[in-house]
């Protein structure tokens, strides 16, 4: 099973995750900590949509872009952004325990806001999915 990381890239994002949650654990506002956790995961788009590597196989389309290799293909059903491999990494505090659903909604919003655009309206598409199994839990 090819888990998509090369060790350089492990060894970033482990980084990544020790920097931004050492400095949220540290903190006990409530506020403070949710700005944290929304930098955290517009950061980790942000490296994610820099590193094509990072990529599962099943998760690339070939891009229409003259500049660029691949496209992500964020309709996919699972594991969008890595986010198995990166939740199981995570520290598990109360803020971010049972919450891997919230990041996968956060870094969707940063990812189609911030990096790619909406031009197929998929946002909305994606929240009526996702709004119902997070009012359950």
């Amino acid at each position: 099973m090819q888990s998509g990381l090369n060790p350089l890239s492990i060894y970033y994002w482990q980084a990544i995750l020790k920097r931004f949650f050492f400095e949220l654990f540290k903190e006990t506002g409530g506020r403070r900590q949710n700005n944290k956790v929304m930098a955290f995961a517009d950061d980790w788009v942000n490296y994610f949509y820099q590193n094509e590597d990072l990529w599962p196989v099943t998760h690339r389309k070939k891009s229409q872009h003259s500049w660029r290799k691949y496209d992500y293909d964020i309709k996919q059903k699972s594991n969008l952004f890595n986010l198995d491999s990166l939740y199981r990494n995570m520290p598990k505090k109360p803020f971010t325990k049972g919450r891997k659903q919230e990041f996968e909604v956060l870094m969707t919003y940063f990812w189609l806001h911030n990096l790619v655009g909406d031009g197929e309206g998929y946002w909305q598409e994606y929240l009526s999915k996702v709004l119902p199994t997070l009012k359950q839990e």
